[in-house]
């Protein structure tokens, strides 16, 4: 009997105004061209914050200000459990730079389903649509 590995991993659910930025994988990178909250594998050691803040840093060399936390989901591909840990954001400025990915594109919750999404984000998308959530105003504190 195989053993599965965890992997965890972070992202940042970013939004401006009505809208949340996603990012389309790479040709190069495992899911490609799937779309996806930007972030990344959480290095030993390393908390939650430091590591999306490193991942922004990496892939869009830009600032977040963390707002929240959402629950964290988890998702089994082959022998591997994608543990991931969404995070609320705001970027610092409006300015980023599109390090790894090939794309981006701001889109509102209604807009989602136009995409191809990584099967790791589903659960993710879903949380974003719950209206209490929408009610807290949580980019707005």
């Amino acid at each position: 009997m195989s053993s599965l590995t965890i992997i965890p991993v972070v992202c940042a659910v970013i939004r401006k105004g009505d809208q949340y930025l996603a990012c389309q994988r790479s040709e190069t990178m495992r899911e490609p061209l799937r779309w996806e909250f930007p972030g990344g594998k959480i290095e030993m050691g390393e908390s939650l914050f430091a590591a999306l803040h490193r991942e922004m840093h990496e892939e869009l060399a830009t600032k977040i200000s963390i707002r929240g936390i959402l629950r964290a989901s988890s998702f089994q591909q082959n022998h591997k459990v994608i543990q991931l840990n969404a995070l609320l954001c705001l970027m610092v400025s409006d300015a980023f730079e599109l390090k790894e990915h090939k794309a981006s594109r701001w889109l509102t919750a209604q807009e989602f389903p136009e995409l191809d999404w990584c099967d790791a984000d589903l659960e993710v998308l879903d949380l974003l649509q719950i209206n209490t959530l929408e009610d807290t105003r949580w980019w707005s504190i």
